[in-house]
């Protein structure tokens, strides 16, 4: 199913839930920037999602003797907490200068330990060329 579609469907969940208790769902038009830059998006992103965390999770005590409600809205911070990873993570990597040879990129990968299943973050190198081409040039770049 696409993104756009599951987001669709948690709309009609939400909205539903809301009438059952009472309420009138409102449609609202929300502010929100456009941006062309990539990092800047996900900066953006990343910065929305630690805002909304802690007050979602905040609001799960008014819903103690209410379960359903309750837990769509566990569920929705787990959601938000794995789109806050995923943002966080596609975030962090640093553009080198552009020179005759091509674009250095640094990325950052979590490696999931086999023993321990801990994460390490782990820096890759690649290399963006004039022509498109993106090759990885330090398969042991090293660990942060």
């Amino acid at each position: 199913m696409a993104e756009s579609e599951e987001e669709w469907n948690e709309a009609k969940r939400v909205n539903a839930r809301l009438i059952e208790l009472g309420e009138m769902p409102v449609v609202a038009i929300e502010d929100y920037p456009v941006i062309t830059d990539i990092k800047e998006m996900l900066e953006y992103d990343r910065k929305d999602s630690e805002e909304a965390l802690p007050m979602m999770s905040r609001s799960l005590a008014l819903f103690e003797d209410d379960f359903v409600t309750k837990f769509m809205i566990q569920q929705f911070i787990v959601d938000k907490q794995e789109h806050y990873n995923w943002v966080k993570q596609r975030g962090e990597y640093e553009l080198g200068e552009m020179d005759g040879h091509g674009q250095r990129i640094n990325i950052v990968i979590n490696l999931k330990r086999r023993e321990t299943g801990a994460m390490v973050p782990f820096v890759s190198g690649w290399m963006s060329y004039p022509s498109g081409k993106l090759v990885l040039i330090t398969p042991f770049g090293g660990r942060v």
